[in-house]
């Protein structure tokens, strides 16, 4: 039997929509700060939906994006949104409106001590870990997670810390799940810009519809943490502790939890970073992952809709190198996720450089190349990614863009019907502006 018993699932869903709603209008009515850009884009590909028969289309795209920001006072929230009307010619993909949306709000009930959070993730994602990035091989995820936070004063420096979160996660197919935590810990600070802390926390996920590889499972993690966010040119954030899974119906697992990032900034325009992580997650863990020093970043794998549970071990390395008139990038990476209750095992490693270069005071250059390989260890198939760009922004004004880009990109695999190759030239019309 499971220890959390089960809640029944309307009572969720509509704290999940009151929750959403007040957590959007009081980002509405706070008068954030943010950019927001409309584009209308024409790209001609030889191998639209990234297939060994390539077939070559147009693609027309109109959207708009934006990006909201307010912290101070009783809220912190970060919006980012996208919303694009994707049109090919030639009928090789299925037209569609894509939607991507990240809202992350904190609202304080009582300043640093009561708050509630409401974080809502819409995104597209690949049906399997095999082809998430092939156009007609995705579908929409959005994983909604709400709860309080509470921290309880013991003393000038010290806090007893209570929360709880209820979520939900729709898929397109049958792989929606509901998920409860709760966490208890305490929390010294042992400066303004650091503080050690020590957690306990425990989840359940229960899903829609349960199946061989959508288990539902109890999680249960013991660990401590310290973490310098200001006042050095080094910063980190590190967790270590042990956690606990009971799948239904099978024997517990116990594994290592450690998930550890630093930056040093050795000067203003240079900034090194690392991560080391050996947890547990899932689909909807990573849709949830946005917490971390290197916040912002693109995902190292892909995501793909998926009901198992996964022990993933981590290895980053990002170096970031800013100048007047150019910037640099590069980072490298190596994930080893073991499936649960799916035969995906799977260990992946890669490099991207990339960068940017003022050409005028109208003109811009950047580029980026990399290169990824992917072994999937259960089963005989090795794929190997590679892919270059190159683009030019030519501002027409000043709130209106011309930017066109050349890309090649090209998978060599074990598995014959799983290479493609592609070329792709785009140019885009952009008018943005600033909502300050």
């Amino acid at each position: 039997m499971r220890a959390w018993g089960r809640v029944r699932r309307p009572c969720v869903s509509g704290w999940l929509l009151l929750s959403g709603v007040w957590g959007l209008c009081a980002v509405a009515a706070a008068a954030p700060r943010g950019d927001y850009n409309v584009f209308l884009e024409q790209t001609y590909t030889d191998n639209a939906p990234l297939e060994a028969d390539a077939q070559s289309d147009w693609l027309t795209v109109l959207g708009v994006e934006g990006v909201l920001s307010e912290h101070g006072g009783r809220l912190d929230a970060d919006l980012r949104a996208r919303v694009a009307r994707e049109e090919y010619y030639r009928n090789t993909v299925e037209d569609d409106t894509a939607l991507s949306l990240l809202a992350d709000t904190r609202f304080w009930l009582r300043p640093r001590t009561l708050s509630w959070a409401f974080y809502d993730r819409f995104a597209r994602v690949g049906e399997t870990v095999e082809d998430a990035e092939r156009p007609g091989a995705q579908q929409n995820a959005n994983v909604v997670w709400t709860g309080p936070d509470a921290a309880f004063h013991l003393g000038p420096v010290d806090d007893w810390l209570l929360g709880g979160r209820v979520g939900h996660t729709y898929f397109e197919s049958d792989a929606d799940s509901v998920r409860y935590a709760a966490n208890t810990g305490w929390r010294h600070r042992t400066d303004e810009n650091a503080e050690l802390t020590v957690i306990g926390r425990a989840q359940q996920v229960d899903f829609k519809e349960q199946s061989d590889t959508a288990i539902d499972y109890d999680r249960y993690d013991l660990f401590a943490g310290h973490q310098r966010t200001g006042g050095s040119p080094l910063q980190w954030r590190a967790q270590l502790g042990m956690s606990r899974v009971e799948l239904d119906g099978r024997d517990s697992d116990d594994a290592l939890l450690l998930d550890s990032e630093v930056t040093y900034r050795r000067s203003a325009p240079t900034l090194v970073g690392a991560r080391l992580a050996h947890q547990y997650t899932d689909a909807t863990g990573r849709l949830l992952d946005t917490s971390g020093i290197l916040r912002g970043l693109e995902p190292v794998t892909d995501l793909s809709v998926g009901t198992s549970l996964i022990y993933e071990r981590r290895y980053e390395l990002f170096f970031r190198r800013e100048a007047p008139i150019w910037t640099a990038e590069a980072r490298g990476y190596y994930v080893d996720e073991d499936f649960k209750t799916e035969d995906s095992d799977r260990d992946i490693s890669g490099l991207r450089l990339s960068g940017s270069r003022s050409l005028s005071a109208r003109a811009d250059l950047g580029g980026e190349v990399y290169g990824e390989r992917i072994h999937y260890q259960l089963f005989e198939r090795e794929d190997k990614d590679y892919g270059a760009s190159v683009s030019l922004t030519w501002r027409l004004g000043s709130e209106l863009r011309l930017r066109g880009a050349v890309g090649h990109i090209v998978r060599n695999s074990d598995v014959d019907a799983a290479e493609y190759e592609e070329n792709r030239v785009l140019i885009a019309l952009v008018y943005g502006g600033s909502l300050d």
